[in-house]
């Protein structure tokens, strides 16, 4: 164990806690489409890590892999945006064309940030969830999903019917869990 949460096996491999995370903003009056894949972005140019920490598009590097512990959404607009996501749109983690979790965005809560706030020159921001990391979507032992090389994986935001941004609008899927790295020689 390394600082509690890494394990480190010499000359093969090294884990710690550590999320994956994809973001996607999307500007005022813009349409949200009916789906949108999450993990499809990398590194690099004009996107930072701020957005993303994938560095290869719906795969880990060679040899990494992830176990997910559970899902996050952490979701930043105005009501009317956040009530469409909760009306309209299911999340999934698909790895390959198999489902694992499915749920509607409301069963994700962020468990970080902020959980209401309001600005009288441009109206109400509020996010989805308490920020306790306790009141999030966590699997049990028993069904945690493992990611290993080669794999490939994404988050699907998926409706029947897209609808129109009232504000500006963020949304970043977290997948927490344990993440192996291999250890180059």
């Amino acid at each position: 164990m390394i600082n509690g949460n890494a394990t480190l096996l010499p000359n093969v491999a090294s884990a710690n806690r550590s999320p994956l995370y994809d973001s996607r903003a999307i500007a005022t009056t813009t349409v949200v489409g009916n789906s949108y894949d999450f993990f499809g972005q990398i590194t690099g140019g004009a996107i930072g890590r701020e957005t993303t920490n994938m560095q290869q598009a719906f795969r880990l590097p060679d040899p990494n892999s992830f176990l997910v512990y559970g899902m996050r959404l952490v979701i930043i607009g105005a009501q009317a945006d956040l009530e469409a996501l909760y009306q309209r749109y299911v999340f999934q983690l698909l790895l390959g064309e198999t489902v694992f979790i499915e749920g509607p965005a409301e069963f994700f809560p962020a468990g970080g940030g902020t959980s209401g706030s309001t600005n009288v020159t441009s109206g109400a921001i509020v996010t989805n969830g308490v920020p306790a990391t306790n009141g999030t979507f966590m699997l049990p032992d028993d069904c945690l999903v493992q990611i290993n090389p080669g794999d490939t994986f994404r988050v699907r935001m998926l409706s029947s019917v897209g609808y129109t941004t009232t504000a500006a609008l963020f949304i970043r899927v977290i997948l927490d869990g344990k993440h192996w790295r291999g250890v180059r020689g």
